[in-house]
């Protein structure tokens, strides 16, 4: 049946002697609502004039061309006047949905250093599902955008793989920062955002058992306090579990989260760097399963 058709539709379940299964389609009426008049039928003086405001309606339509007439009759004139209508419904193509891969949501970077140096993170590779375009042929070209704080880089690429060196993007904060990741994909005036926004946190390499068994839940040492720019702090947890450790600074304002992640039973040690920082006193709280220990330390520069 055509476009222009409601149809009902009936299937029987019938055994074999009586002629097998059956589908039945009725056309029930044919399907005007995709045009309206403001004015179906009315009274018109002689020498007057009436506006007619013809509208279309393409929702749920599909991707064809409607055509039909709107029919003048008068008792004065004796006849039929016809206008040809059409409407013509494109429905765009779209580029297809698509995922982000790697660094998977909620995953964890770890930062680290060593010989005095400043923490360094390593190169960080984005991976991303690739985007269909209608046009097969066509190239797809996306953005990354990536996000802390109150900043926001982006780069344009053709591919749906990008190595980027986040310490080099000019953000303010790197250990115990949040970030936000995620791709648009362009093609021909069309953008579409990948499905979901992932999150990523980097924090400082941890060093674990530096000895055999611990014997209590504690802060072991800050050192050197004072310091100036690098801190390293010795803990030691009794049992596994989810552990954080957060700088505050004398006014009870977080600072910065300079771990946060599951942590095995035994003897830890983590360094933290203050170069963002100014000169003052903050303290370093440690939560282990629902128990938290405080430190002070003191920056001066």
């Amino acid at each position: 049946f055509d476009v222009y058709s409601w149809v009902m539709v009936s299937i029987t379940d019938n055994q074999t002697v009586n002629g097998g299964d059956r589908i039945d389609i009725w056309q029930v009426d044919t399907y005007k609502e995709w045009f309206n008049l403001n004015c179906y039928e009315g009274m018109l003086n002689p020498g007057a004039q009436q506006p007619l405001v013809l509208s279309f309606n393409t929702a749920g339509l599909p991707d064809t061309l409607f055509e039909g007439c709107i029919g003048f009759t008068s008792n004065a004139a004796q006849r039929e006047v016809r206008i040809n209508v059409a409407c013509n419904v494109h429905i765009p193509q779209r580029l297809t949905p698509f995922i982000l891969l790697t660094p998977p949501n909620g995953d964890t970077l770890q930062i680290s250093s060593s010989g005095g140096e400043p923490p360094a993170l390593p190169a960080v590779e984005f991976l991303w599902s690739r985007s269909i375009a209608p046009e097969e042929n066509d190239a797809v070209n996306y953005v990354i955008y990536l996000a802390s704080r109150n900043r926001t880089v982006s780069y344009s690429i053709l591919d749906t793989t990008v190595i980027l060196n986040i310490d080099t993007l000019g953000f303010n904060e790197l250990v115990g920062a949040q970030f936000q990741w995620w791709v648009k994909a362009c093609w021909r005036g069309d953008t579409l955002e990948c499905v979901r926004r992932f999150y990523f946190w980097i924090m400082p390499n941890i060093v674990s058992n530096l000895t055999a068994a611990p014997t209590a839940y504690a802060l072991r040492a800050l050192y050197p306090n004072p310091f100036n720019g690098r801190l390293t702090v010795d803990f030691c947890l009794e049992r596994d579990g989810w552990t954080s450790l957060r700088l505050y600074n004398s006014a009870a304002n977080e600072i910065a989260a300079v771990w946060e992640g599951y942590v095995r039973r035994g003897e830890h040690r983590i360094a933290l760097s203050a170069d963002h920082l100014p000169s003052g006193v903050y303290f370093l709280k440690l939560t282990n399963r629902n128990r938290s220990l405080a430190a002070k330390a003191v920056l001066i520069r």
